[in-house]
């Protein structure tokens, strides 16, 4: 703008910077709207004759034990969780190579997409190559930017260890696991070249020795076949970026399907197996309430309330379970 300093004579000053901020209740309401458009579609999913072809298959002690939601510096996370039929189940989760960090965040829809591809193939083995499946399946763009991120969450992933600590009828069972027994990855891959490498890779005749990837621990791949959980691919797309959301629901499916009868959860149980970072049970229970509030839209029968005492959970209305058919469900442990 110009200010005039005398006759004739103008002098042009700079506008003020303008710091726009942000504004979190606008990003909030879409947000909501988002996952409740995302919810409607997960709708049309379970109400598919033919969603058997749509489900993955991920790790129970994933459902019931998750990783942080936000990258950390601990190189060792425990979480409890009690089951249904009171047998309780540890995970201790440990970063096993120094300069490698936790896995975190979106990091836990790759793994189990991971534990999917593991138990589909009946192989221990997954591939670098398949990254680019990943993206597809996922609904994700296959450029540059998301390969290097799936090759990050993959290098966190396959430097952790877990513990699993099986506590049924007064007897404990230990299995120490690291989750990848070997890897082999390239240095890098540059723009470009990406995907021209991960086709390269997946043609290779010899497993390990020269094909990028990496593969699960004996002990990691009998856990994960003999307990798994089927959930819809629909519910891990449109929870990818919001990791909280993802653990909740997918425990309240599995506790849902679980329940004999209404039973409350106390929140201070439930920070122990879901959420160590914040001991505000009032968050915790905020964010659960919203969980239920949004999946209801894709699962109106859900029995589910976030109360002052705990989460309340009941068998589903009418006997309607998320998975409606629920054979896929009848074998696991309640």
């Amino acid at each position: 703008m110009a200010k005039r300093t005398g006759p004739g004579q103008t002098r042009l000053l700079e506008e003020p910077a303008q710091i726009k901020s942000r504004d979190r209740k606008g990003e909030d309401t879409a947000s909501r709207g988002q996952l409740a458009l995302a919810m409607a579609e997960l709708r049309e999913a379970r109400e598919d004759p033919d969603y058997g072809k749509n489900l993955m298959q991920v790790a129970q002690v994933m459902i019931s034990c998750g990783l942080p939601y936000q990258k950390t510096d601990a190189r060792e996370i425990t979480r409890q969780a009690r089951m249904g039929n009171g047998d309780s189940v540890t995970v201790t989760f440990k970063a096993m190579v120094p300069g490698i960090e936790m896995p975190y965040g979106a990091d836990r829809t790759l793994f189990h997409w991971m534990t999917h591809q593991a138990i589909l193939t009946k192989d221990p083995f997954i591939p670098l190559s398949s990254a680019s499946q990943f993206l597809n399946d996922m609904e994700m763009t296959t450029g540059g930017p998301n390969i290097k991120r799936v090759r990050e969450a993959f290098e966190r992933i396959a430097a952790m260890a877990i513990v699993v600590e099986r506590r049924h009828e007064g007897s404990l069972q230990r299995v120490i696991m690291p989750l990848v027994r070997a890897t082999n990855l390239p240095d890098a891959i540059r723009p470009g070249e990406q995907m021209q490498l991960l086709d390269a890779a997946a043609k290779e005749k010899n497993r390990f020795e020269s094909n990028y990837g990496f593969r699960l621990d004996d002990a990691v791949f009998k856990e994960f076949t003999n307990f798994h959980v089927p959930v819809l691919r629909k519910l891990l797309q449109a929870t990818r970026q919001k990791s909280q959301m993802q653990d909740y629901m997918m425990f309240l499916v599995y506790r849902s399907y679980g329940a004999m009868s209404t039973s409350c959860i106390p929140w201070s149980s439930l920070l122990e197996q879901l959420w160590h970072e914040d001991s505000n049970t009032r968050r915790i229970r905020t964010r659960m309430a919203e969980a239920i509030e949004a999946l209801r839209i894709a699962w109106p029968e859900i029995n589910a309330e976030a109360t002052a005492k705990g989460l309340t959970v009941g068998p589903p209305r009418g006997g309607k379970q998320f998975l409606a058919r629920g054979e896929e469900l009848r074998r696991l442990p309640r």
